[in-house]
């Protein structure tokens, strides 16, 4: 949790609030740096099952006194090129995934793993079973990613 938008507020169905009138007050240090996003949490107080939650939120309207406190008037182009920049120096784990991951050894691992595996389009056991490829087989299934032979 960032912090409270408003508590003990009597429920009327709606609550509006003025994102520069808020008083913030941090739970967590920096939050600034950390949360560009996430999520708005409405609990009904004194109800155990009372919460409901946002879907993913920008937080631009919580960090912007503080992001144009150090950013300046480029905040948000600040932000963009320090992501950018960011995510162009994280390892793609994409390659250490395939390069380490063996094929399935059952079918039922390779129908679970949507990510990695597809049906071979003439051997699907959903569809056409004459397969061209290995006789009798009644569903096979290849890598979605291309590699080349060795």
């Amino acid at each position: 949790m960032i912090d409270k938008i408003a508590q003990g507020i009597p429920n009327s169905g709606q609550h509006l609030f003025k994102p520069n009138l808020l008083q913030r007050n941090a739970m967590v240090k920096d939050t600034w740096k950390k949360f560009h996003f996430g999520f708005v949490q409405v609990a009904l107080s004194g109800e155990e099952d009372g919460v409901l939650w946002s879907s993913i939120t920008p937080f631009p309207w919580y960090h912007r006194p503080r992001w144009e406190e150090e950013y300046g008037d480029s905040w948000a182009t600040d932000l963009c090129v320090e992501w950018f920049e960011y995510d162009g120096q994280r390892r793609n784990f994409i390659m250490d995934l395939t390069a380490h991951m063996p094929c399935p050894c059952k079918l039922t691992q390779a129908l679970l793993d949507l990510g990695r595996f597809m049906p071979i389009m003439n051997c699907d056991k959903d569809g056409d079973t004459s397969c061209p490829y290995n006789k009798g087989a009644q569903h096979c299934v290849q890598s979605v990613e291309p590699r080349s032979e060795i």
